[in-house]
């Protein structure tokens, strides 16, 4: 009996998921009618590139960054000298930070 109401709820859930989809999808189309009767653009009609699948495999292969390497226009950061500071608890009053 609990398996056939889960089983129900599931197919209703299912049902009012695609009503959503397709009524986003119409609603889109609406705004961008009126966009269009206004004198504005509309959306976009922006397709896919070929090259979406190679990029998208990558992502999936995980790791630190996703997969994508290094970034190329990256700049090296070299540091010359560390120290540790004691910080005291001040006011309110916002600090500035120089960075050089």
């Amino acid at each position: 009996m609990l398996v056939g109401a889960i089983k129900t709820l599931l197919n209703k859930v299912d049902a009012q998921e695609n009503k959503i989809t397709e009524l986003s999808s119409e609603n889109q189309k609406l705004k961008d009618e009126i966009n269009r009767l206004k004198g504005e653009k509309g959306k976009p009609d922006i397709a896919k590139n070929k090259d979406d699948k190679k990029d998208s495999d990558d992502k999936r292969k995980g790791g630190k960054n996703g997969g994508r390497g290094k970034n190329k226009n990256a700049k090296e950061i070299e540091i010359h000298n560390t120290e540790e500071k004691d910080v005291e608890k001040r006011s309110s009053k916002r600090c500035t930070i120089q960075r050089y």
